[in-house]
């Protein structure tokens, strides 16, 4: 099966003709047009946008070189999805988000982090407001294990695995990403004690906490 001009880093091609595609090429393609919002925007809330587009793309060029050859389960929306988020985190370690140092010396390292951040959501009005500007500003390694957590719905043990950090430096850049979140709330008079889960859905959904 070619490629039909998908490349690894490149926007959508315009949909060829139907006619002119095999059934593989054309479930194929259905796919990638159907998804690939959603994919974008998965890969975005761990990496910026060129990154993300970077890892959508890589996923999907994997998936079209096999498509033939995959399962209706490796087909499917979630499995895509999935590959797209695993993806995205292997991107954002490889930029070196995390320091490979003990939990208590983590712990120092974002406890320092955390007092350049807060002054940036001043301008918030609403929860939304907040929240959106407070990820905006949060570290990336703090934002992708709240996004883990409270989204995706991951255990610990599950977002340890997934980012490859032991349980005590995911513990702790949680609470330090609720404290964040709390801090900002407060400063724009909100009386808000955890995010709303409702802004911070996830279409890939996820498991519940410990």
């Amino acid at each position: 099966m070619e490629s039909a001009g998908l490349t690894e880093s490149a926007s959508p091609p315009a949909p060829p003709e139907a006619s002119a595609l095999d059934e593989n090429e054309r479930s194929f393609c259905e796919t990638y047009y159907r998804l690939h919002p959603r994919l974008l925007a998965v890969a975005e809330r761990y990496v910026d946008h060129d990154t993300a587009r970077d890892a959508e793309s890589q996923v999907l060029l994997r998936f079209w070189r096999k498509w033939p050859e995959l399962s209706e389960e490796q087909r499917a929306d979630q499995y895509i999805v999935r590959a797209v988020r695993n993806e995205a985190i292997d991107a954002l370690k490889a930029q070196g988000a995390w320091t490979s140092i003990d939990d208590m010396e983590v712990e120092e390292q974002i406890e320092r982090q955390t007092a350049a951040d807060h002054d940036a959501t001043s301008r918030a009005v609403s929860v939304a407001e907040v929240l959106e500007e407070t990820l905006e500003v949060m570290p990336p390694g703090r934002r992708a294990v709240l996004r883990l957590l409270n989204e995706e719905r991951l255990t610990y043990k599950e977002a340890a695995e997934a980012l490859g950090l032991s349980l005590g430096t995911i513990k702790t850049h949680y609470r330090l990403a609720m404290a964040d979140l709390r801090a900002a709330y407060a400063r724009a008079g909100h009386r808000v004690n955890q995010p709303p889960r409702a802004l911070l859905t996830d279409p890939n959904g996820g498991s519940a906490h410990d």
